[in-house]
């Protein structure tokens, strides 16, 4: 497991699921979509950049004030005998960070039914295509200034002065502070100060399950089949031609969460789509090839009279 897979380990446990850019000049959007190669999203596209869907009519925004996250990092105030002007960081470990951010706003796919809805009928219907490998960005965190601080050492320090005395352990991004940033030892990946920034993001990944199958919207790595496995199945069945709009129907039972019926030469299948968060483990393999179907399509979509 390589460095920025472990950070993004960390970074899921600590924010309950989110996934972190690391590098200030990586912009996630909401309605990219592409493939998590160990840890990184490799964009393929934006829905509505392509003119796919209109995402815009379907964010929130919030606002956060400021994040704070931490790992294995300790800090002490610095002073020469007088007040302190200033705090010791000393990185305990390869791989110790400093993930501030302040005054940040979190971008998300509100309508979630709507909007799965609408990309999932798309997709099962040829309009937008897809591939096994893609996971669909639903949420991002943008952040006015951002401090990011990683030591590549086992042992790393950085100093950083401030223009008064401090008495707590502030938030290093906050721009007001005019906060000084030199390493003293040690290599660090020095991030501080950075405006305009996503550091964070949420993805999901739409697999198709045998109806009645799924039991919430949090589920494993995604093992079911895709729906491009679906598309193109679909397709065989009716000698290669797309299938019509009419031919599938959606209904929207959870907010990750939709029930299909897809009906050809009078006869339906019913199955189950999922819009699936992502795991620590998904998040850390390469999924540029083809996805894993613990599922086969032809189990899953079974019709009757």
């Amino acid at each position: 497991m390589n460095l920025i897979q472990k950070l993004q380990k960390e970074i899921f446990n600590l924010t309950g699921g989110y996934i972190a850019t690391w590098l200030p000049d990586f912009d996630p959007f909401i309605g990219d979509f592409g493939a998590i190669a160990r840890g990184r999203l490799l964009t393929d596209g934006n829905l509505e950049e392509l003119g796919y869907i209109d995402a815009q009519k379907f964010i929130g925004v919030s606002s956060t004030k400021s994040f704070k996250y931490t790992s294995d990092v300790s800090i002490s105030a610095e002073s020469s005998g007088g007040p302190a002007l200033g705090y010791v960081v000393t990185f305990n470990k390869e791989g110790s960070f400093i993930y501030h951010f302040q005054n940040a706003a979190h971008h998300r796919i509100e309508n979630k039914r709507a909007f799965f809805k609408e990309l999932a009928h798309k997709i099962l219907t040829g309009v937008i295509p897809w591939d096994d490998s893609y996971v669909i960005v639903d949420e991002v965190f943008i952040a006015e200034t951002s401090t990011i601080l990683i030591s590549k050492s086992s042992k790393g320090v950085v100093n950083i002065k401030s223009d008064g005395s401090v008495k707590e352990i502030p938030n290093f991004a906050d721009s007001k502070l005019n906060l000084a940033f030199s390493i003293s030892k040690g290599t660090i990946f020095d991030y501080a100060g950075q405006t305009d920034t996503r550091p964070l993001f949420h993805a999901v990944k739409p697999t198709i399950k045998p109806k009645g199958s799924v039991g919430g919207t949090r589920g494993p790595k995604p093992t079911g089949p895709s729906l491009s496995s679906f598309y193109d199945y679909a397709k065989r069945l009716v000698k290669d031609r797309d299938i019509k709009p009419t031919e599938i129907e959606l209904y929207a039972v959870e907010d990750n969460l939709l029930e299909a019926v897809l009906t050809l030469n009078g006869r339906s299948a019913k199955f189950d789509i999922v819009f699936e968060n992502l795991t620590p483990d998904y998040i850390m393999k390469d999924n540029l090839g083809d996805e894993e179907e613990i599922i086969a399509i032809e189990n899953v979509l079974v019709f009757g009279d």
